[in-house]
């Protein structure tokens, strides 16, 4: 494993990607909505050594209608128990693992990392602001992102409350503001799929291409 290939597997554990235990070594899964094929495809194309099988589609049926998903499943291999033992708690109380936001994230944090973590959980407001929804994460939690992205890649970054969750607990979002936006913008793009600059404020729209030229 290469370390940039390791930058951008912390920067997909960190946004929508999971690490699944199977019996004694790992592998990583990943879930793209409908839209996302095109993105799915370039993700797959990131992690081919580490596949047997291509994305596949899944048919979700919802209550009034029926959409269609694609998964991707890594092997099995021990080259991810380092990521699963680093990001993953386990919780006695509910008898399962809790992805959670390590120390190392301090060192690790970079702009590959946040990139791939905005294209998993972030988006553009009208407002001209990018939100990273975090909100699966502890306060704690979130305030340790917020210091290693303005740390390792000088980008302010805020801590806002969101909402109540679920269980009746407070969730937090990361904001980056119109200011650092261009600062961001020209960090990040270089390693994004150019279907998802819009997330970063960009243009969404883009010719059809093949995928050997999606990278940027």
């Amino acid at each position: 494993m290469t370390k940039f290939q390791r930058k951008i597997i912390i920067g997909q554990i960190l946004g929508d990607a999971h690490i699944e235990k199977i019996m004694t070594n790992c592998r990583m899964s990943f879930s793209f909505g409908t839209n996302f094929q095109e993105y799915a495809l370039w993700i797959y194309s990131l992690f081919t050594p580490f596949c047997k099988n291509s994305i596949y589609p899944v048919l979700v049926k919802a209550k009034e209608k029926c959409y269609t998903n694609y998964r991707l499943k890594t092997r099995t291999i021990k080259e991810f128990n380092e990521f699963h033992n680093l990001f993953y708690e386990y919780s006695p109380e509910k008898g399962k693992y809790r992805k959670i936001i390590p120390e190392l994230i301090r060192s690790e944090m970079c702009e590959i990392v946040l990139a791939h973590f905005i294209m998993g959980d972030g988006n553009f407001g009208k407002d001209g602001r990018v939100r990273i929804y975090t909100n699966n994460y502890t306060l704690e939690e979130c305030i340790l992102l917020r210091d290693s992205i303005k740390t390792n890649c000088n980008i302010k970054c805020e801590v806002l409350f969101d909402r109540i969750g679920k269980e009746k607990k407070d969730q937090y979002i990361l904001t980056i503001g119109k200011t650092e936006l261009k600062k961001l913008q020209s960090l990040v793009k270089p390693y994004m799929h150019r279907s998802m600059l819009y997330r970063v404020g960009l243009n969404k729209i883009y010719p059809p291409s093949k995928l050997a030229s999606f990278f940027i």
